[in-house]
């Protein structure tokens, strides 16, 4: 953002710089991922949370759970909208910490970039992160007689039920 973004809304010539810088850091290691066979790709963390947020605010799609799905059509209409937009109207208009808004636009940029470059029509967005998965690991470890309302197998299991119902799927 910083290094990019001068103006406020940001230039079509500062948006364009960033595009292009993102899409030649990210080439590698997109060559490098698009030769893994995958069918499905996750987000979890700040950045990409708000914007499923907004973007199930303004589509007034809610979340599952703690699932979301965040499709590139929509990402990139939502990107269009936040880059038109001044900070002070970026920050009305997101759900969530109104202090992302400075940075929603770069971080749309890049997470649009990498959908396209992996041509990824959608990204399953997950509220529970990294700090998640260690405060869980860290109480596991510790307390060997930890149950509390998250098991790795239940979780997983609701994960999966979820992805199931949202396309239909039964096992």
């Amino acid at each position: 953002t910083e290094k990019f973004i001068k103006h406020d809304p940001p230039a079509a010539r500062e948006v364009a710089a960033l595009q292009r810088s993102v899409r030649q850091q990210l080439a590698p290691v997109a060559k490098r991922v698009s030769s893994e066979k995958f069918t499905m790709a996750f987000g979890s963390g700040g950045t990409v949370t708000a914007l499923a947020d907004t973007d199930g605010h303004i589509t007034g799609e809610s979340h599952q759970e703690s699932l979301y799905v965040l499709r590139r059509a929509r990402l990139k209409s939502l990107f269009e909208l936040l880059r038109s937009q001044h900070l002070q109207e970026r920050s009305a208009a997101i759900v969530g910490d109104p202090k992302r808004a400075d940075i929603l636009v770069a971080g749309a940029a890049v997470l649009l970039a990498m959908m396209n470059e992996l041509e990824l029509d959608y990204l399953f967005v997950s509220r529970r992160g990294l700090r998640d998965g260690l405060m869980v690991d860290l109480l596991t470890r510790s307390y060997a007689g930890y149950t509390g309302a998250w098991s790795e197998e239940q979780s997983r299991s609701e994960s999966l039920e979820e992805v199931g119902g949202k396309y239909n799927y039964e096992a």
